[in-house]
Order: C-alpha cells, then sequence, then structure tokens
C-alpha cells in the first residue's frame, strides 16, 4: 500500500508563480538599477576621468598642447578654461551637472523584455551642432563595461531579494 506524499513549498517557484508576479518583481529590480545607476555613476560624467573612459569626442583644442599651439586660444576648450574656470565635459555653467541631479526611473517588464529608463529633466544635452560629431545625450547614456559587470551583479542581487519576498504556497500531491 503506497501513501501519500504532500510536498509544501514556499516562496516564489519558477512554473508556480505567476508572470504578474514576476513581471513586478523585475520592474521593481530595474527601478532599483536606476536609481543605483543614478547615485553611483551619474556623476562620473562630469570627470574629465569619466570622458576618458566613456570615450567621449574631444572637444576641440582638447588635443592641442595648452597655450602652446597655434590657434588654441580660440578654441572651445580654451575659451571655457578662460569664461568658466574649468574643463569639466558636459558642463558649461553648471546647469546640466545640477539639474541631472532630478530623476525618475521609469521602468517596464513584460514577457519577452525589461528595461528601465532614468529620466532626468536635462534639456541641454540635447543640444546639438548640425556640423558636429557630438551627441552629448548620447554621451550621457554611456556605460563602461566596468560598470555593466557592476549593474548586472546589482541587478542579479536585487532580483533574487525580490524574489524571495514573493509570497506563494504550492502544495503538491503525489
Amino acid at each position: 500500500m503506497m501513501g501519500q506524499i504532500t510536498i509544501r513549498a514556499q516562496g516564489f517557484m519558477p512554473g508556480f508563480g505567476t508572470q504578474r508576479h514576476l513581471n513586478s518583481a523585475v520592474r521593481s529590480t530595474w527601478e532599483h538599477v536606476g536609481r543605483f545607476w543614478h547615485r553611483m555613476f551619474r556623476p562620473k560624467h562630469f570627470t574629465e576621468a569619466g570622458a576618458r573612459e566613456y570615450g567621449y569626442i574631444a572637444r576641440k583644442g582638447e588635443r592641442m598642447v595648452q597655450s602652446r599651439a597655434k590657434g588654441w586660444a580660440g578654441t572651445y576648450v580654451a575659451r571655457k578654461k578662460r569664461e568658466k574656470g574649468h574643463n569639466l565635459p558636459l558642463v558649461w555653467s553648471g546647469d546640466t551637472r545640477e539639474l541631472s541631479r532630478q530623476h525618475r526611473e521609469k521602468a517596464a517588464a513584460t514577457r519577452k523584455r525589461s528595461y528601465v529608463k532614468v529620466i532626468m529633466p536635462v534639456r541641454g544635452l540635447n543640444r546639438k551642432h548640425p556640423k558636429s560629431q557630438i551627441n552629448m545625450a548620447e554621451e550621457m547614456r554611456r556605460i563602461s563595461p566596468a560598470e555593466d559587470a557592476v549593474l548586472t551583479r546589482e541587478h542579479e542581487d536585487a532580483l533574487l531579494r525580490r524574489l524571495d519576498t514573493v509570497q506563494s504556497t504550492v502544495t503538491i500531491v503525489i
């Protein structure tokens, strides 16, 4: 005579949770990753080290030896240094950097794809000279391979934490 075996499990289990629960966990994870990027990596975009790491296109005068090359005094970099006292990338007056501190995350998750958008009210990055290859908005969206690894690890950890909080109980009778 065979007895009845009952398996009772709690928490999120692939195949037993609903797609709605999974999408909700993925959405909140992406929002967390967006906030993490904004807190940890956004400030680096406004530094010279960040410009090198992200591969920003050199501005006119950056490759010249300052004040020794003929014509340097008339370049963008020389004018910025003279008028503003700095050569920080993506910064002229500082308004763009200050406005980028305000943000909100918009995450989406469906059965086939998920993503996050970090939305900052920085219209100044959308300025583009028609004859220039420089796209400041695209430069602001770049992430380095090292950051990609950190963000991936943060996403995985956060998703596991969120899936652990999904409370569902499944009873299987064999």
